[in-house]
């Protein structure tokens, strides 16, 4: 019944162990599946990080659609991610600060969302033309 299942606390997906309010349980904005941060080997997370925080299943990269090697899958504001080497052109290595999806990437100088012939230059940052 609806009723007693609202009243159980909440369980992790992995450990099915609600951790007894010794360890915290964090959810996927995308699933809403609760997980504990070492069922998932997660690094600590900020309150920040714990409001945008997707599970593995939830980021998948949307070119090969597998969310493994996750220190290569970059994550866009939009929601979503792609790994470095799937991105056409690939990035050599993780871009610092700021990276917009190809979605949502806009020339820095410009403004352009068309990144022209040859196309994004440095880090997606600039279109051909810039």
């Amino acid at each position: 019944d609806w009723k007693v299942l609202s009243k159980m606390p909440p369980s992790c997906a992995k450990c099915a162990s609600s951790g007894h309010g010794r360890h915290k349980l964090f959810q996927c904005v995308c699933c809403g599946e609760s997980y504990h941060s070492f069922c998932v080997n997660a690094k600590p997370l900020t309150d920040a990080d714990e409001e945008c925080w997707r599970c593995e299943d939830c980021n998948l990269c949307r070119v090969c659609h597998r969310g493994h090697d996750e220190d290569h899958l970059l994550l866009c504001d939009c929601g979503a991610a792609y790994h470095t080497y799937c991105l056409k052109p690939p990035l050599k290595s993780v871009p610092t600060g700021d990276w917009r999806c190809p979605k949502c990437v806009k020339c820095e100088r410009c403004q352009t969302t068309k990144p022209g012939r040859a196309g994004w230059r440095v880090n997606y940052r600039f279109c051909d033309e810039c």
